[in-house]
């Protein structure tokens, strides 16, 4: 009976420190809400640019539709349920959503997280695995008539 007392006195300290120096358990996807969200996320919807996911509400100077956003830096934990996604600022990439922080070769920018776990009413982001649409980020699983595979959730518009 000592040895369960002093265990719970140590995570009794444990818990009150971390709370006590900013430390906060870490939420499941579930419990993300509109307090985690970064960047909002657009989805082309003209034949300029169908499919493809972006931070430009006129991306390639076509419609979009606002789809959700990704997670906030401080909010994807732990780590291995969430995937870092960046957002082109070059020629080749520009506002362009994908995983791969030097995508078409060009430069990127880190812009949230991408839950690996479900969250409700969140939208399912594929990435292509293709060559005509490599990295790619989009809400299709055959964009560009290539295969696209699951890459995340984001965060759904309303909380």
């Amino acid at each position: 009976m000592t040895i369960l007392r002093k265990a719970n006195a140590i995570f009794a300290l444990a818990l009150s420190s971390s709370i006590a120096f900013g430390v906060v358990a870490p939420k499941n996807a579930f419990a993300l809400d509109a307090s985690d969200r970064k960047t909002l996320l657009y989805v082309g919807i003209a034949p300029c640019n169908n499919g493809e996911v972006t931070t430009f509400e006129k991306h390639k100077g076509c419609a979009t539709n606002a789809i959700g956003y990704t997670i906030d830096d401080a909010s994807a934990v732990p780590a291995e349920n969430y995937i870092e996604v960046f957002s082109g600022n070059d020629v080749g990439n520009n506002k362009m959503v994908s995983k791969d922080s030097d995508t078409k070769n060009g430069s990127t920018q880190p812009i949230g997280y991408l839950s690996k776990n479900p969250i409700p009413h969140g939208t399912i982001i594929y990435t292509g695995v293709e060559p005509c649409n490599n990295g790619e980020a989009t809400t299709s699983t055959k964009h560009k008539g290539c295969t696209a595979v699951f890459l995340g959730y984001a965060l759904p518009l309303k909380p």
